[in-house]
């Protein structure tokens, strides 16, 4: 099969979408086949091991030149994503050069998806990451569809509640400590969402570039949490 998801992305979604997953996987060949010839596109190969909640394929543009052809299912995000990548317009961040919002397809130019932050020494790719994910912490556009940070937490405190009740001193600690820092919003600027090194790439337009967010508006002290907690094994 051309389009095959590979078996990293078809466990990912079935374990964070199980309601969709499968329906969605079955007819993501035939997604995959409809943008390509949309576009115009030439098929390269698809990437693998690839994403956890999206299907990559390299491909070519009209002119010969390299894009990456990425789809994902409704519930991962894509449209929020397409209006990040949208509003940054390549500042700090791949690329966005079409796609359909109502297929959650994206056509992103093509980065070196081999070669991430995670390459380089901790403190050479801390410096680096500083240095990207600050051009991603402007405005966002009048009347965004992002969640904020506020709304984003409080989902993921409900699921945080049905934790182990062996754990509810750490839970509760947590939670307070939630409640204290979303009580007010001292800034509401566009944020990647899930920085990390892992979603910093190696590009030819920018020697870095960042991929992968699920964008939300709030402090950028939330993105900064997310990166200081990368590479805790270092």
């Amino acid at each position: 099969m051309l389009f095959e998801p590979p078996q990293r992305l078809v466990r990912a979604l079935g374990e964070a979408y199980p309601e969709v997953a499968a329906d969605w996987l079955g007819r993501l060949p035939g997604l995959a086949e409809e943008a390509v010839t949309r576009g115009k596109l030439a098929v390269e190969r698809v990437q693998n091991p690839g994403g956890r909640s999206s299907l990559v394929v390299l491909v070519r543009q009209q002119d010969g030149t390299p894009a990456a052809l990425k789809i994902a299912p409704e519930a991962a995000g894509p449209a929020a994503e397409r209006a990040a990548l949208a509003h940054w317009n390549g500042w700090g961040a791949v690329q966005l050069l079409d796609g359909d919002a109502a297929t959650g397809e994206l056509l992103l130019e093509r980065l070196h998806s081999e070669v991430s932050l995670r390459s380089l020494p901790e403190a050479k790719a801390l410096l680096e990451a500083a240095g990207i994910v600050r051009r991603l912490w402007i405005e966002p556009p009048p009347e965004h569809p992002f969640e904020t940070v506020a709304e984003r937490t409080a989902r993921q405190a409900a699921a945080m509640r049905a934790a182990d009740p062996a754990l509810a001193p750490l839970v509760g600690a947590a939670l307070a400590a939630r409640d204290e820092l979303t009580a007010s919003a001292d800034e509401l600027l566009l944020l990647h969402g899930n920085f990390r090194q892992g979603k910093v790439l190696a590009g030819d337009r920018a020697p870095w570039l960042a991929v992968g967010p699920e964008p939300l508006v709030g402090e950028r002290a939330y993105d900064l949490a997310r990166l200081v907690r990368d590479r805790v094994e270092a």
